[in-house]
């Protein structure tokens, strides 16, 4: 994550780190390109990429300012707290002028210092989270950024060089992409949001085409992976009910959480809606 004096959670975001300057972007075991790389820092950050951490994390989008967060636990985590922002690689004022910034928080979609989280190990959690898109801002150069951190913690490395007060327990992010903007409403294929929704048994989708066209519609959960076919053939122009049961491929019923019924046409791009599967 990075910032400017001018971002209006700045001084709270330094305060939580006990400093005048916030932390540097690092992930992967390397600092932010160029100009604001800290070479000396690399063995460190090399260090807590590789130490294990209790938890996993994946962002997912699902629609135009609009992401999942999954969090699953090996091991029980308290007393710490969850954040996410959205950023967006752009220009930023500095001393020399303009800096690029290739994640530069643009928005808190939990509180600036985070969220109270605590997760029992085996468990997991989906947080949906969504903010309204600035006109001004590149969508296309937008993602959301997600991690948990706790008071405490040590570098592993065993250097001073990269002091913690906050350790990051485990981040993931994600970008926007083009098929995360919905079809206008004009589009040949369509497909409603379900209903009801969260569902605890069967949830129902709409399908309109305007005209003949292959389709298939399809539910992936937040691994991304294909769960369930709902539909798959030729579409006839009109409207048509289409049915989840909550089950999988092989009739398993699926356990609760956030899954995505993704609509593909041959003639239209692809367009997702969620839904929440409740037992």
């Amino acid at each position: 994550m990075q910032y400017e004096f001018a971002d209006p959670f700045f001084y709270q975001r330094s305060s939580y780190y006990g400093n005048s300057a916030v932390p540097l972007l690092a992930g992967d075991g390397r600092s932010c390109p160029s100009p604001w790389s800290v070479s000396h820092m690399e063995s460190d950050l090399a260090a807590h990429s590789a130490a294990d951490s209790p938890l996993t994390m994946k962002v997912s989008e699902l629609g135009v300012g609009e992401f999942a967060v999954s969090i699953a636990a090996e091991e029980d985590v308290s007393n710490a707290r969850f954040a996410a922002a959205a950023v967006l690689a752009e220009d930023v004022p500095s001393s020399n002028g303009t800096s690029f910034l290739p994640y530069h928080a643009k928005t808190f979609l939990t509180a600036y210092q985070g969220d109270a989280f605590s997760i029992a190990e085996g468990e997991s959690v989906t947080f949906l989270t969504s903010f309204d898109v600035d006109p001004a801002w590149d969508y296309s150069r937008m993602g959301v950024a997600a991690w948990v951190q706790a008071d405490g913690g040590g570098n592993p490395s065993g250097s001073s060089d990269l002091p913690v007060i906050r350790g990051v327990l485990q981040s993931a992010f994600a970008p926007a992409t083009a098929t995360g903007v919905p079809e206008p409403p004009g589009a040949a294929l369509r497909l409603s949001a379900p209903t009801p929704n969260p569902a605890r048994g069967e949830a129902r989708f709409v399908l309109a085409s305007d005209e003949v066209g292959d389709v298939s519609v399809v539910i992936y959960d937040v691994r991304g992976r294909r769960v369930a076919t709902l539909f798959e053939g030729r579409a006839q122009p009109g409207e048509a009910v289409i049915r989840w049961d909550g089950r999988d491929v092989e009739g398993r019923r699926c356990p609760s959480g956030v899954y995505f019924a993704r609509l593909h046409g041959t003639s239209t791009a692809a367009q997702t809606q969620t839904v929440v599967l409740i037992r």
